[in-house]
């Protein structure tokens, strides 16, 4: 192998590790949760009033899919947003977090059982939907997502039209 090789293959090898390095050092770092669900619902009174949180601790901006499903219940926002699509037991809310966020950006949903089932769950997840942009790819690369306590949760019937809590 020649001189101007050995040079070629090195040069690209760092250029390789150094566009990882930068990569990895920028990455998004996601945080999302359902803040404290309650530990017991009437519904006689009220639907149940939740708030799901997520922040980005990161060093680069990256856009989300919020996800929140529900089982033998209906999920709904208070207020329609174009970024905010529900169909009754999924909800979809578009998001851009931007980076080194320190809060955690909250929104309200709101959860009510069908025909009074045996019990119902709520599950929270997130979808990177970021493009092909430098940090769109960064995102999809290096992506660190972390649900924390809780992302899920389920519910059994205690008496009708009220629920407790059983796992997290």
């Amino acid at each position: 192998m020649k001189v101007w090789q050995k040079t070629a293959i090195i040069t690209i090898a760092l250029f390789i590790l150094g566009v990882l390095g930068a990569g990895w050092a920028y990455r998004p770092i996601i945080y999302y949760k359902i803040d404290d669900p309650p530990s017991t619902v009437d519904f006689n009174y009220e639907q149940m009033k939740l708030e799901v949180k997520s922040r980005n601790r990161g060093r680069v901006d990256i856009s989300l899919l919020l996800i929140l499903t529900v089982k033998n219940a209906n999920i709904s926002v208070q207020e329609t947003k174009p970024w905010i699509k529900c169909n009754g037991t999924e909800l979809k809310m578009h998001i851009l977090l931007r980076s080194g966020m320190e809060n955690y950006r909250t929104y309200e949903v709101y959860i009510q059982p069908v025909d009074d089932p045996q019990n119902f769950t709520i599950r929270f997840s997130i979808v990177n939907v970021s493009g092909f942009s430098i940090a769109g790819i960064v995102g999809h690369l290096f992506l660190e997502a972390y649900g924390t306590y809780a992302t899920s949760a389920m519910y059994n019937r205690t008496s009708v039209n009220t629920y407790e809590l059983i796992v997290e």
